[in-house]
């Protein structure tokens, strides 16, 4: 009986210990997902800050584009508008 016993006891105590061990990794584990979830929130707000900065750069060069090119459309139209009044003058036979 007494070997029995023995076993028993140190079966026992494998089970306390396995207990611990799992109480202690199930603790170590919420603890890095409070971590992760921490992190991950942090890296949505920096893609967020990060989306709206790449939007207003790609508005301002959007807008300095169509910028240049009304001014590029204004001297065409301008230099036709001249050429125009040339052909014309040239098609009434007169002279400048």
């Amino acid at each position: 009986m007494g070997r029995l016993t023995e076993d028993m006891r140190h079966l026992c105590d494998e089970i306390v210990t396995l207990h611990g061990a799992r109480q202690a990794l199930r603790s170590q584990l919420a603890g890095g997902h409070a971590a992760r979830r921490e992190d991950v929130s942090e890296m949505c707000v920096n893609f967020s800050e990060t989306r709206s900065r790449m939007a207003q750069k790609a508005r301002k060069a959007r807008l300095a584009f169509l910028s240049d090119l009304r001014h590029l459309v204004a001297e065409l139209r301008q230099q036709n508008q001249i050429e125009l009044a040339g052909v014309r003058f040239a098609w009434a036979g007169k002279r400048r």
